[in-house]
């Protein structure tokens, strides 16, 4: 009867320390910081300005693409209607001058969405990677990868 009861504690204890454990370490979604709130579009930026925006510590989704790049410009659609609808800003920067200045090292190629928080790269779309497909085909999947990591609204 002992050993049953030991038995029955220990798996208690085993359960109640993976629960604990995957409540504080299952990512949790972020908030952009406030002034990515409340209107749409993209605001151009240079590396510079994005070093700056990270020794800030500022929370933000930084869209990469190439101009003139019909990749690009047709995944630009689809951020667009997602900043419209849901009156997020994003910084925009240049896939060239981004791979040159090394800041991510995996992105490899383009168009992406990198998101921020407090700084540090939290994620960012792979052009790549299958699993990511359907952020870059419609408004609709987009939100549904950026709902794993942000908060749509402040």
């Amino acid at each position: 009867m002992k050993k049953k009861t030991a038995i029955s504690i220990g798996v208690g204890l085993a359960v109640v320390a993976a629960a604990t454990a995957a409540v504080l370490l299952w990512p949790r979604k972020f908030a952009l910081s406030d002034e990515y709130y409340g209107k749409d579009g993209f605001e151009n930026i240079n590396v510079e300005r994005l070093r700056n925006l990270i020794a800030q510590k500022k929370s933000f989704a930084l869209l990469i693409s190439k101009p003139a790049c019909t990749a690009s410009t047709d995944f630009e659609k689809v951020v667009t209607e997602f900043s419209e609808k849901y009156q997020i800003t994003f910084e925009k920067i240049d896939f060239v001058e981004m791979r040159e200045a090394e800041l991510i090292e995996e992105l490899r190629y383009n168009p992406s969405v990198a998101l921020y928080r407090e700084g540090k790269l939290v994620t960012f779309l792979s052009a790549s990677d299958d699993s990511d497909l359907e952020a870059y085909q419609s408004e609709v999947g987009f939100t549904k990868w950026w709902g794993k990591y942000a908060k749509i609204q402040k």
